[in-house]
C-alpha cells in the first residue's frame, strides 16, 4: 500500500503542477500531455471493416474470378490512402512530393496494380462464381 500511495501523491503533484502553469513540469510531460489522433482505431476501421463490408456486398452476386481480389487491392490502397492522413511520417523520411508519405505513395502504386487487375478481371471470360443473393434480390 505504500508504494500506491506514494505514486498517487506524485501523480497528484505532477497534475498540481501542471494546473498551476509550471513551465518545466508541462515542457516534460509534453509527449504524454500532447493529443493525438486515435490513428490505430481509424485505420482498423477503415481497412479492416469499411474494406470487409464493402467485399461482402460485391460478393453478393456470382463475380468472375479475380473480381473480389481486384476490389480488395483497391479498396485497401483508398483506406490506406485516407487513413496515412491521421499519421506522421516517419522521422527520417518525412513527407515527399505533393506533401504525401511514402506509404500513401506506394498505395497510389499498388492501386495502380489493382485497377489494372480489376479490369483483366471484368474482361476475362468463364464462368461466374460465388455469391447467395437471388436473381430478385439483385
Amino acid at each position: 500500500m505504500g508504494a500506491y500511495n506514494a505514486v498517487s501523491r506524485t501523480v497528484d503533484q505532477l497534475i498540481l503542477a501542471t494546473q498551476n502553469g509550471n513551465e518545466k513540469v508541462i515542457q516534460a510531460l509534453s509527449l504524454v500531455l500532447t493529443p493525438r489522433y486515435p490513428s490505430q482505431l481509424f485505420q482498423a476501421v477503415l481497412e479492416g471493416l469499411l474494406v470487409f463490408f464493402a467485399l461482402v456486398w460485391v460478393w453478393r452476386k456470382p463475380q468472375k474470378m479475380g473480381v473480389v481480389s481486384g476490389w480488395f487491392g483497391a479498396l485497401y490502397c483508398v483506406a490506406r490512402i485516407i487513413g496515412e492522413q491521421f499519421r506522421l511520417p516517419d522521422a527520417h523520411i518525412g513527407y515527399q512530393l505533393f506533401g504525401l508519405t511514402r506509404g500513401q505513395w506506394l498505395s497510389i502504386a499498388m492501386l495502380v496494380v489493382a485497377v489494372g487487375y480489376l479490369v483483366y478481371a471484368y474482361r476475362r471470360t468463364g464462368p461466374k462464381i460465388g455469391g447467395w443473393a437471388s436473381h430478385t434480390e439483385l
